[in-house]
């Protein structure tokens, strides 16, 4: 029995190895279009977003076999249950990156928010190496990582704060494109979120590898408000 579980949680495994690399894709192309103004490269982001939620139904199929027919217990359990968690928010990961993606679609002719994208690409790069370490930190069993991921979601919210002033800049001296603005700041809002999804994901590793429940504490470990 134990044989065929361990078999069947180094497929589950795989699939979510794949469903981390397709969100990943899509975030990174997101933000090539950010980088480029890139309409065409925003559009495919959007169209191919069916596949990463195909992928999310595959692997809460395969969690739920695993469940009736397996019967896992202690570090198994909290492993698949920690999955269930992170599969769904690696599928957030792939929404946000369409709602970037719809907002490069509406600035890619403007070229007046050109001097705003750079906060924006930094942004993006630093939430996307979140993404990436905090997937890692969960297959590799490494807590110590996924309390960096943790932490560094507070550098990013920082981010986040310049960006809006610079988005009241814009607006305050383009009343007429009030639109781009807005985009601006969804843009911004939406890698703020997928800064927030990767500090779920280190949570759930932290649970996996600890049985600790972290979530909604600081890192002394209080409760935080």
């Amino acid at each position: 029995m134990q044989i065929h579980l361990d078999h069947e949680l180094e497929l589950l495994k795989k699939e979510l190895g794949i469903m981390c690399n397709m969100s990943v894709e899509s975030l990174t192309l997101a933000v090539r279009s950010l980088k480029n103004k890139d309409h065409i490269l925003a559009k495919r982001v959007i169209n191919e977003d069916r596949d990463i939620d195909l992928m999310e139904n595959k692997i809460d199929g395969m969690l739920l076999a695993i469940l009736a027919l397996q019967q896992p217990f202690a570090i198994d359990l909290r492993f698949i249950a920690a999955a269930m968690k992170i599969n769904n928010d690696l599928e957030r990961v792939a929404d946000k990156a369409v709602s970037i993606a719809k907002s490069v679609e509406h600035i890619s002719n403007y070229t007046e928010i050109d001097k705003y994208i750079n906060g924006l690409i930094e942004m993006a790069d630093f939430s996307l190496d979140m993404i990436r370490k905090a997937f890692d930190c969960f297959i590799s069993k490494d807590a110590d990582m996924a309390f960096e991921v943790i932490e560094d979601d507070r550098s990013l919210n920082k981010m986040n704060v310049k960006i809006y002033d610079k988005v009241v800049e814009f607006l305050s001296t383009n009343k007429v494109n009030a639109d781009l603005g807005l985009n601006l700041y969804r843009i911004a809002t939406s890698l703020e979120r997928i800064g927030d999804l990767a500090k779920n994901i280190s949570e759930e590793a932290v649970y996996y590898i600890r049985g600790e429940i972290i979530k909604h504490k600081d890192l002394k470990g209080k409760v935080s408000s």
